[in-house]
């Protein structure tokens, strides 16, 4: 079921998204065009038909890649909204399991921000290469890359995923949180989004005074630790620092995605 669930996913999001991308990658083309066309001919690029024509171009490609990114949040998060009011009749009386369209919803969301990043990309090389001397140089990946970089690199990866991931989550739990006010959703959210961040902050703040009072409190300890990592290969604390932020990023992921399963499942409210 959660294949037929992402296949709907993206095919909704897709009819939204899709054109908003060409229209940024066209727009960045006429703009490149245009910025050749003012290196190939100074004649016309001084001309005032030419000025007219080119700013107008150039901020709304600009504007373009500011859209794209508004667009994609909006779509991508408003898919998970209409989940907890009148849609979710329709959805939640499939035979899926309120995780199966958690996770439609977030892989949805993730894939889809990794391809309007690219776009992004793509559109900012558009602009700023010189279109008149282009030329491809592809790597050489004889042996110059190890693999403690790759198994670093592939970490580094799945960190800012799960950092992609949870916050999407974060979003989710605001929204189910704001759904137990049926009449009043939207606020709701919001509220729960600015107060949620407010009781993080001061936990996090209570967190690191705690850990630093542990700390001073605990110096023998503290210079041991110093100690071993004196002595510890430079690899292996790289190791140890990713992997730690890794699942510290997993578990906070995992719970938030939990509460707001619990919500969905035993406290919805679609009246």
């Amino acid at each position: 079921m959660l294949s037929k669930l992402l296949k709907y996913e993206f095919r909704t999001t897709g009819r939204t998204l899709l054109p908003i991308y060409l229209g940024a990658i066209v727009l960045s083309l006429l703009s490149a065009l245009a910025h050749l066309i003012s290196n190939t001919m100074q004649s016309l690029a001084d001309s005032s038909l030419f000025l007219i024509f080119s700013i107008p171009l150039e901020l709304a490609t600009a504007l373009s890649l500011v859209i794209i990114f508004v667009a994609c949040l909006f779509v991508l998060l408003q898919r998970f909204y209409r989940l907890l009011g009148d849609q979710g009749y329709l959805m939640l009386s499939l035979p899926a399991s309120p995780t199966e369209h958690i996770a439609a919803k977030l892989i949805t969301a993730c894939c889809w921000s990794m391809v309007t990043l690219l776009v992004s990309i793509l559109c900012g090389a558009m602009l700023n290469a010189d279109m008149s001397s282009i030329s491809f140089s592809w790597p050489r990946l004889g042996g110059t890359v190890g693999l403690h970089t790759v198994c670093v690199g592939l970490i580094v990866a799945l960190f800012l995923l799960s950092l992609l991931c949870g916050f999407y989550l974060f979003f989710y739990l605001c929204f189910a949180i704001g759904g137990q006010w049926a009449q009043q959703r939207l606020l709701a959210s919001i509220v729960c989004y600015f107060v949620l961040n407010f009781v993080l902050q001061i936990l996090s703040v209570l967190l690191l005074v705690l850990f630093g009072f542990a700390l001073s409190s605990n110096t023998d300890l503290v210079l041991q630790l110093a100690q071993s990592l004196k002595y510890m290969n430079t690899s292996v604390a790289t190791y140890l620092v990713a992997v730690a932020l890794l699942l510290a990023s997993v578990i906070w992921d995992a719970i938030l995605w939990a509460v707001t399963q619990f919500f969905i499942t035993k406290r919805l409210n679609l009246a």
